[in-house]
């Protein structure tokens, strides 16, 4: 004959899986997505939470970049830092009215971009993020960049982000900006 535990001694447990059970089935709650329906040079979505998941998707109407700005702020607040196809870092000198994400350099193809962003008021906002774009047809590896960045703002949470077109061109019907967030 088998013994068994009692029924009230749980089989599997553990801290991480007790954990996962009272946060339910998914950590990330969605916020909001904005997409563009014609030309347009900034797509934004309302925010309320402590982290932030980003999901950027450009198609490019002519020359056009995907930039970050929070809460609709201008000023030389930025900074940044960039590797693109695993070159040399990129810095930003000093402050800059941005965070530049995706630069529209490689043959005026759509671009992926996914990142995340600390979100606490009275600490700057820190943000990384990784971009992909179609290289050049056949059989050529996609281009890519990894970025970190910051606002420098210490005095108020994130409450909009946008994703901002800087350049002559604009973001052509079907590019969008999704956010998640959790506390």
């Amino acid at each position: 004959m088998i013994r068994r535990p009692p029924r009230s001694t749980p089989l599997y447990s553990s801290a991480a899986s007790d954990v996962y059970k009272r946060q339910g089935s998914n950590f990330w709650q969605e916020l909001g997505t904005t997409t563009a329906t014609g030309s347009e040079d900034k797509l934004s979505v309302t925010v309320d939470k402590k982290y932030l998941m980003f999901e950027m998707y450009k198609i490019q109407n002519g020359a056009c970049s995907a930039d970050l700005q929070f809460n609709g702020v201008t000023g030389n607040e930025y900074t940044w830092r960039i590797q693109s196809e695993g070159g040399t870092d990129v810095a930003s000198s000093g402050g800059q009215p941005r965070i530049v994400v995706d630069r529209g350099q490689v043959n005026s193809a759509p671009a992926f971009v996914k990142g995340f962003i600390y979100n606490q008021s009275n600490k700057e906002k820190l943000v990384m993020s990784e971009a992909v774009s179609q290289s050049t047809a056949g059989s050529n590896a996609p281009w890519r960049r990894e970025l970190v960045g910051k606002w420098a703002n210490t005095s108020s949470a994130i409450t909009s982000v946008d994703m901002i077109n800087p350049e002559s061109g604009s973001f052509a019907a079907g590019s969008y900006l999704k956010v998640w967030g959790a506390d």
